[in-house]
């Protein structure tokens, strides 16, 4: 079972879209525990390395989140790709088009059709 390249390319985003939310919130998370964590420690040297730990979260985050509006950037855009507007296709009456191709013209010859193996003259 193979999908089409046009489901192929939405699959792929939300696919994208998916993990990057799953990041964003994995590391928004990530933060509020280390500053939690801040706060419960005496440990001068464990409150920088969790400071530390938190800064590189809200870094990576940020990086995340402008990933996200690339990708859903380039996904809209791909939807509307340049110059697609369109001039509108022209009225065509295909009633009159259709009268027009059944007219018959006068045949001087109107016998029946030459079969197979027969010539125009019947023989």
């Amino acid at each position: 079972m193979e999908i089409d390249a046009g489901r192929k390319s939405v699959v792929n985003f939300v696919v994208l879209l998916v993990m990057l939310m799953a990041m964003i919130v994995g590391l928004g998370t990530l933060i509020y525990l280390t500053r939690d964590a801040i706060t419960r420690t005496d440990d001068a040297l464990m409150q920088d390395m969790l400071a530390r730990l938190a800064w590189i979260s809200l870094a990576l985050m940020g990086v995340a989140l402008i990933l996200l509006l690339l990708a859903v950037m380039h996904f809209v855009r791909s939807r509307f790709p340049a110059g697609s507007a369109r001039r509108p296709t022209p009225y065509v009456d295909a009633w009159a088009l259709a009268g027009q191709r059944m007219q018959v013209g006068d045949d001087e010859d109107d016998g029946p059709p030459a079969g197979p193996g027969k010539d125009e003259s019947g023989a």
